[in-house]
């Protein structure tokens, strides 16, 4: 893989961790939001 591909992965890695970052830890696109855990702790 060159170099060029790999910091195209690297790129879409850190944007979707920005999303779930962004979103509480959840996936926005599965529906869930971050306000519906059920634990108690």
């Amino acid at each position: 893989m060159n170099k060029k591909g790999l910091l195209a992965i690297l790129g879409v890695v850190v944007v979707l961790a920005a999303i779930v970052v962004s979103a509480g830890g959840k996936l926005p696109w599965t529906g869930g939001s971050a306000s519906d855990d059920s634990c108690d702790i």
